[in-house]
């Protein structure tokens, strides 16, 4: 028997079942599938808008909408909600990831497969190294996933960092990049709500052509904007200058003025934002 619409109960996933009714209730006249990408859509849109407008996303977000009537339409804001919710409540889980798998809406015949999450925790924690002094070196560590799926790698690696006492919301920057846009969008949605600073591509990782970057909201909160460009003079100056000739404090002068223009955009450390137990910038 398909399992099409249904989601293993466990506990502490509640707000997942819940998130299956109102899909349910939505694709009356619809597809499971088209309301899930509406409903990604709509919740990426939503958070990236704000920080980096486009006017074609807005454009594709209002003609998405325009095919529902007002009912559903007024469905999707409590589909965002029971989302934020789940996170909220589970943490650095892949909770749209293993939601889209256990919905079969994966598409199987592109071999679309995502990694179990018990699989990515094990992954992490094997190729995790005390990342300590790349941090006191560059300002922050990159992560990247040029096959990212919904995200479940950079999730785990972003959990595993918490294990260990290391900021991911502030010292990582994790980038992801998958051809298909809806389970990009997927990744998307789980940074911005886990609080990750990043950005992910859609497009073709083999050729590297990408059409879209979403960019999470943490990576402007942090201001890695200008981070990463002080990250890449600072490379293009070692590359440039002999090694002899390299001061050995030149990098921490550097790094000093690397970390001013941030305290611009964040007044205090991150203990000062509002934080539940799984560590989530919360949102209510």
């Amino acid at each position: 028997m398909s399992r099409r619409g249904q989601i293993v109960r466990r506990p502490g996933q509640e707000h997942r079942q819940e998130l299956v009714k109102l899909i349910k209730e939505a694709a009356y006249g619809h597809a499971t599938w088209e309301i899930w990408d509406d409903m990604i859509y709509f919740c990426s849109a939503a958070l990236s808008q704000p920080a980096m407008y486009s006017q074609d996303r807005e454009d594709e977000y209002l003609r998405r909408m325009g095919k529902y009537d007002k009912k559903t339409q007024d469905l999707f804001p409590l589909m965002f909600a029971k989302i934020i919710l789940a996170y909220e409540t589970e943490g650095c889980v892949d909770v749209l990831g293993s939601m889209y798998m256990e919905l079969e809406l994966s598409s199987h015949w592109k071999g679309q497969y995502f990694t179990p999450d018990h699989l990515c925790q094990a992954m992490a924690k094997m190729t995790f190294t005390d990342p300590t002094e790349l941090i006191k070196e560059n300002g922050y560590i990159t992560v990247n996933d040029p096959t990212c799926g919904a995200g479940a790698l950079l999730i785990a690696f972003a959990k595993v960092c918490q294990e260990e006492g290391v900021n991911y919301q502030r010292d990582v920057l994790f980038v992801g990049m998958d051809i298909d846009p809806v389970v990009a969008r997927m990744c998307h949605i789980s940074m911005s709500l886990l609080g990750m600073p990043g950005y992910v591509l859609i497009g073709n990782t083999l050729l590297y052509e990408f059409h879209d970057v979403i960019y999470t909201p943490m990576y402007f909160l942090q201001g890695f904007t200008f981070r990463e460009k002080m990250r890449e003079t600072i490379d293009n100056v070692k590359a440039l200058t002999p090694v002899s000739e390299q001061a050995e404090d030149s990098a921490p002068e550097i790094l000093e003025v690397e970390e001013a223009p941030v305290q611009a955009i964040i007044t205090a450390d991150m203990s000062e934002y509002s934080v539940n137990k799984t560590g989530q910038l919360t949102l209510f």
